[in-house]
């Protein structure tokens, strides 16, 4: 028993918004009598800062302070409309939507002032800290404040706007199954190294790091966080986090956060990521998508890396402790009593060990026949799927049930067909072969002398 480590790496590219009947986003934006900039949304900030990225946007294509913006979410009843918070479009959608609305709005903000200041609206700029000047001459200048006051009370205008961004949907080339089904997509791909303890089957992760291309960052800090706490939540999904651990048994699940099993600040690995920025073509300031796709490399990344350590390659998750070493024993008498081996060749079970409890609990029945001599390859196809019962029938009473055919056309290397029957106890396994279905499935094993079966119990193969 040892503790080993392992490295695993995975890649994701994840899409920024779906294809549906168009996929739109409305946003609404007008100025106050003080200078200030209120963006009404639909749109939910699920604490993931998409109000603050939005205030950004909107301030910088206003070309007025970021204190100077107020973003309002409404609701559904009185809000523009918007589809969601979900597919990590959000500030792509919103964020065009939003830019939309404040260039009509600074269409009017710099109308208003170019008639203070007696010029042509495209004499005018603004210098990103509330002033409104003229180009080449900085001393004629005007404040937001009185651009705002001037257009309420002596203009009678509003400065508002307007945006509405829509995906449109496309539809299937029948012919070539072309489709455009998201607007752009972000990449990252991610390595883990973990420790697993053979004795135990724990599993520490000691290190994630990755590497995301996002388009262009709005707000660095705010990625930073998606990125470590997607991180946290991968590896989470990955190793602990589960309602229900026997599924479908809905046997101890947990029925509170006590229960409800999380990595704590002290299970926490290290973290590190780079972001390398390509902008998009088509999203506000060239962002994509970052949200949801944190949590997902991390979770191949960490089964890879136990399965770089171990040699088990675990399929569902949460990877357990329970799990990993289940598979590592399962390993050691795959490895220890492979059906393969010379052993093993031309000998067939007799019928009364199947349905006799032997003495020890099996777990496992599995029949391996090969490919007569002269049998061709569709003969055979027939004969182990349509004629072998232990092939064909799912017996009562079975936990798990996989039969596979292998073809080869090497003669070097035979044609197999593989059933493999599992049970929780010798109890389940009698049960079922006391069927007349088991039974017929034991005596046709028995039968065929191309058959090689064997019971794996938790300490010896029984051959007779």
């Amino acid at each position: 028993m040892a503790k080993v480590k392992g490295t695993g790496i995975a890649a994701v590219n994840y899409p920024t918004g779906m294809n549906l009947g168009g996929d739109p986003s409305q946003a609404l934006i007008h100025a106050t009598t003080t200078g200030n900039f209120v963006i009404s949304l639909s749109s939910t900030d699920l604490g993931q800062g998409l109000k603050t990225v939005i205030a950004q946007i909107g301030a910088e294509t206003l070309g007025i302070p970021f204190e100077n913006v107020m973003i309002d979410t409404a609701d559904t009843d009185t809000g523009p409309h918007c589809m969601g918070t979900f597919a990590s479009r959000a500030t792509h959608r919103v964020g065009n939507a939003v830019m939309q609305a404040a260039q009509e709005a600074r269409e009017v903000m710099l109308d208003v002032a170019a008639e203070e200041l007696e010029v042509s609206p495209d004499d005018l700029e603004t210098d990103g800290e509330g002033h409104i000047r003229v180009k080449g001459s900085p001393d004629r200048s005007l404040h937001i404040i009185d651009v705002a006051l001037a257009a309420h009370f002596k203009h009678g205008r509003t400065i508002s706007g307007r945006g509405m961004y829509m995906k449109m949907k496309s539809e299937v080339d029948p012919d070539t199954g072309k489709m455009d089904p998201d607007s752009t997509e972000a990449h990252a791909c991610t390595v883990a190294e973990v420790e697993v303890d053979t004795e135990t089957g724990e599993v520490t992760v000691l290190s994630i790091k990755s590497a995301y291309e996002i388009g262009r960052q709005v707000n660095p800090a705010l990625v930073e966080g998606q990125i470590r706490g997607g991180t946290v939540m991968g590896m989470a999904h990955a190793l602990y986090e589960t309602t229900a651990p026997y599924y479908p048994e809905i046997d101890h699940a947990p029925t509170s956060f006590s229960e409800y099993l999380l990595p704590g600040p002290g299970d926490l690995p290290e973290i590190e990521s780079v972001v390398l920025e390509y902008p998009s073509v088509n999203g506000p300031f060239g962002v994509k998508g970052v949200g949801e796709m944190t949590a997902n490399a991390p979770i191949p990344a960490i089964v890879n890396a136990i399965y770089d350590a171990v040699g088990v390659r675990i399929t569902d998750l949460p990877v357990t402790p329970e799990k990993v070493l289940r598979a590592l024993e399962e390993k050691a008498a795959a490895e220890e009593y492979s059906p393969r081996t010379s052993e093993l060749a031309g000998r067939c079970i007799p019928a009364k060990s199947l349905s006799s409890t032997g003495g020890l609990p099996v777990l496992k029945v599995v029949s391996l026949l090969k490919r007569k001599e002269g049998m061709s390859l569709e003969e055979f196809r027939k004969w182990a799927l349509e004629e072998h019962p232990l092939l064909g029938k799912k017996l009562p009473g079975i936990r798990h049930y996989r039969m596979s055919v292998v073809l080869e056309d090497n003669p070097d290397l035979p044609a197999d067909a593989v059933s493999e029957f599992w049970f929780d106890d010798d109890a389940a396994r009698q049960a079922a072969f006391a069927t007349p279905e088991g039974k017929a499935a034991a005596e046709d094993a028995a039968a065929h002398c191309s058959a090689r079966t064997h019971l794996l119990t938790e300490e010896k193969i029984i051959i007779e």
